[in-house]
């Protein structure tokens, strides 16, 4: 899509969602105080020339000569984070126009910079982070009282019949800018698992190409030094026993817990966390409501997990990156077929049966690969599975084997 044409539609979305506070709230005052304008153009106060603005909204208390405050609203669609030099333009030219009795809405898609978000608590920035008409929220907003009023960029109001017109007008913006509304996807891609795979082989390219070419497993050493050099990842462990592992994306840090170390969890989970790293920067989600997200529940009629909120999808995707890449189809199939081949057996898939011999080929299978990939065996069945070659005739299922169905699903 053109620039031009992507920044105009984005800008339009903006102007829908500001419109919900002039169209369908109820404002207790009359709607001739307020002004909105869109594309409008301001006399620089310092320096000849004019700047324009995406969308203001100017209020006009009665009889007044001019507006007493401007609403100034910015529309960012980048494509990488907002730095701090677009918070200090957008500041630089409401400061230029109007001086005192000036608020800034910053809407964007993008995530801001550390460096932005500290300018904009600095400073009394209103930041939106928005998606869609109907998925958006309010990721940064500071307050100077418990009504929640959007602060001016310099100095307060003192007129008390203006304060109390603004105390409405930043109520209804909060209002139009309502946090999480029902159905949002939160930036949430809906990538293939085709998709999701070929990242991955770029990647394992990258770090031994004979892992695609000859079945060579996935060596966490030599991944350690592919973030570190690629990404400027660094590895760290901790002792947090809540949690397994985590991916700090602002900092370039994946955390693992010291107790998974040199175990066949730690590399799933070191790549589970990169998966993070790799699908969710543009993630609109902040950690108190992603906790309070349930986690999947079993389906056995369908045999998977039902994904049915924005929690289950980024961990889906997580641990389907995670197995993509220890365990490529083509490699995990090449071995496969080596070890069955090894034990006398045809190629094919792994199968269990209530019969002695093939349930300890079956183990025995199982252990192998384990072994080989450096994974559980759950992990080993749960990719089986996907690449429908495992199949299970028998009629002894434990509890055991139809939970190894559900570890690879759960949120690590």
């Amino acid at each position: 899509m053109n620039t031009t044409l992507k920044g105009d539609k984005f800008e339009d979305l903006a102007v829908d969602l500001v419109h919900k506070l002039i169209e369908e709230e109820e404002l207790l005052i009359n709607m001739k105080y307020i002004r909105p304008y869109k594309k409008k153009k301001y006399k620089s106060l310092s320096r000849d020339g004019y700047v324009e603005f995406d969308y203001v909204i100017e209020l006009w208390p009665p009889n007044a000569e001019r507006y007493s405050v401007a609403y100034f609203i910015e529309c960012k669609d980048y494509k990488n984070r907002v730095g701090v030099s677009q918070l200090k333009k957008f500041h630089n030219d409401i400061q230029e126009v109007s001086g005192a009795n000036a608020k800034g809405i910053l809407i964007t898609r993008s995530l801001l910079q550390d460096g932005a978000k500290t300018y904009a608590e600095a400073n009394g920035f209103m930041v939106v982070q928005a998606n869609s008409i109907e998925d958006y929220k309010i990721i940064y907003h500071k307050t100077e009282s418990k009504d929640n009023s959007i602060p001016t960029l310099s100095g307060i109001i003192r007129d008390e019949g203006v304060l109390g017109l603004t105390k409405i007008i930043d109520k209804q913006i909060n209002k139009a800018f309502e946090e999480f509304k029902v159905g949002v996807s939160y930036n949430i891609d809906r990538i293939s698992k085709e998709t999701i795979e070929e990242m991955c082989n770029v990647e394992l390219q990258e770090i031994n190409p004979r892992i695609l070419s000859d079945a060579e497993n996935l060596d966490i050493n030599k991944l350690k030094n592919h973030l570190e050099k690629k990404y400027n990842i660094s590895v760290k462990y901790h002792d947090d026993s809540s949690l397994l592992g985590y991916c700090d994306i602002a900092n370039n840090t994946i955390s693992l817990h010291q107790n998974v170390e040199r175990t066949k969890r730690e590399l799933f989970i070191l790549c589970h966390e990169f998966g993070h790293y790799k699908l969710h920067q543009k993630l609109i989600i902040d950690q108190f409501t992603y906790n309070n997200f349930t986690e999947s529940e079993y389906n056995f009629k369908m045999g998977k997990h039902s994904l049915t909120n924005p929690k289950h999808w980024i961990e889906w995707q997580a641990n389907y990156f995670a197995v993509s890449m220890i365990l490529p189809n083509t490699s995990l199939l090449a071995m496969l077929w080596q070890h069955q081949q090894r034990l006398g057996l045809n190629p094919g898939k792994l199968y269990l049966d209530d019969q002695k011999d093939n349930y300890l080929n079956y183990q025995t299978l199982l252990y192998r690969l384990s072994e080989y990939f450096n994974v559980t065996r759950p992990n080993i069945l749960y990719r089986l599975k996907e690449l429908k070659h495992y199949e299970n005739r028998s009629n002894l299922k434990n509890v055991r084997e139809i939970l190894e169905g559900m570890v690879i699903d759960q949120h690590i």
